[in-house]
């Protein structure tokens, strides 16, 4: 809900060893910016500024007027242009991205436990990774795992990706926008 996603804001401002961090998202410009614009723009004392391209955004800044502090979100499928399944593949993280029924899910069934749902409810899974998945299936626990999965192997990637950019290149990613960018800084 929004009033969820304003607490989240608030909570990273209120920390303040936070403040000048630049967080990932993948696929940021597109679709789950547009919650997060509208969350943050309802709230007090916020500025957002947000840099656009081909009608994508592609980064956020967020400042907190009143405690000075401010945050930047980029877009990491604008630095390495693939699914995350693929990108964690490629990069051999430990945490890898689950499967999760996207087509099953609706505003009827979000508590539902109960028998695995049909394969068809699936996207790009294998015969074998949906039989892999447990039997009994607990929607809200599926969610949980299935987010934080995202969220930790986004970060396993970004955490190694930026580690060989400095090594090889000593260029900071968090100063890096798009693939375009990252060519013209190695170049």
């Amino acid at each position: 809900s929004e009033m969820l996603r304003q607490r989240i804001i608030k909570s990273i401002f209120d920390n303040e060893e936070i403040n000048n961090y630049t967080f990932y998202a993948h696929n940021l410009g597109r679709f789950d910016s547009l919650f997060l614009i509208k969350s943050a723009a309802r709230m007090e004392d916020i500025n957002i500024n947000c840099v656009w391209k081909d009608n994508s955004i592609i980064s956020i800044n967020i400042l907190n007027n009143k405690l000075k502090r401010r945050i930047k979100i980029l877009d990491s499928l604008r630095i390495f242009d693939d699914s995350l399944r693929k990108i964690l593949i490629t990069f051999n993280c430990k945490v890898q991205k689950g499967y999760f029924p996207y087509k099953f899910v609706n505003k009827d069934n979000l508590y539902y436990i109960g028998n695995k749902p049909d394969i068809k409810y699936f996207e790009n899974i294998t015969l074998d990774a949906y039989e892999q998945l447990p039997e009994k299936y607990d929607i809200k626990a599926e969610t949980l795992s299935y987010l934080d999965s995202d969220i930790k192997g986004l970060l396993e990637f970004i955490t190694k990706f930026s580690k060989i950019i400095f090594k090889e290149y000593s260029l900071n990613i968090t100063k890096i926008t798009t693939a375009a960018t990252l060519s013209m800084g190695i170049f």
